[in-house]
């Protein structure tokens, strides 16, 4: 197997009241695979007389996506999943139910996060898929980057058995790069987003169906139930641990 390397998008905000989910998913595939699907992923934006795909933008009025015909949009998505279908992509996410969470945290005396906890859930379904190979995942831009991804690392850490945190690297993107001109990126944009929409930030699309078929996003969805099974005080240093449960798939 080639060099790893993962690309992760977030979908939905902790601090906007009007979102009930907050998510992380994307891809991760080899080098040799990214470079096949970057030049395959242009093609098909130039087929669709377009420089970039970001799903939000679709129904943006001041996005130049937004002006896109309805069949034109539909064409555009069905040749963006035709892309990912075609190449080994492994689909990772985890979405968080954010009222569960607060709950969770009240009832527990916890303060786990919910964008730290989603990207941990991603790196160990990985790390679980991947054991024995090392990678490089990459984030996109999210607000403090590093805070989120240190304190991932920590919940990993406090895993009594813990190999996650100590096989994969990740960054944040660059600052000259951006989902435009990253292109996996996009992938991991459409990945979450309809992640997103169908696990709590609705409505549901139909878009979801023949993505996972694509390339079925693998991880799990955090809701009080599954947020309270995981607290099983498997203790390491005396700190409460995470343990991941993934019965519950997307």
């Amino acid at each position: 197997m080639g060099i790893l390397r993962g690309y992760i998008d977030d979908g939905g905000s902790p601090k906007d009241p009007k979102h009930s989910a907050f998510a992380f998913a994307g891809y991760i595939a080899t080098v040799e695979t990214w470079n096949a699907f970057d030049l395959e992923w242009r093609a098909m934006l130039d087929e669709n007389q377009v420089t970039y795909l970001h799903l939000s933008e679709l129904n943006d009025p001041k996005s130049p996506l937004n002006r896109l015909e309805g069949w034109r949009k539909d064409y555009l998505l069905k040749t963006a999943i035709d892309v990912i279908e075609r190449h080994d992509l492994y689909g990772v996410g985890a979405v968080v139910r954010l009222e569960d969470l607060s709950r969770f945290n009240a009832e527990k005396s916890q303060h786990v996060d919910a964008r730290a906890s989603a990207l941990y859930s991603c790196i160990f379904e990985i790390y679980s898929k991947f054991k024995g190979n090392g990678a490089e995942i990459w984030v996109d831009r999210i607000e403090k980057p590093l805070e989120v991804i240190e304190t991932a690392v920590e919940y990993a850490k406090s895993y009594v058995s813990d190999d996650a945190s100590e096989n994969l690297e990740i960054y944040p993107l660059r600052n000259e790069q951006t989902f435009r001109n990253v292109l996996p990126m996009q992938a991991a944009d459409f990945a979450v987003y309809e992640a997103w929409k169908f696990n709590g930030s609705g409505p549901r699309r139909e878009t979801f169906g023949g993505l996972m078929k694509a390339s079925y996003v693998h991880g799990i969805l955090w809701n009080y139930d599954w947020l309270s099974r995981s607290d099983f005080y498997n203790l390491k240093d005396g700190r409460w641990a995470w343990g991941f449960w993934s019965g519950l798939n997307l």
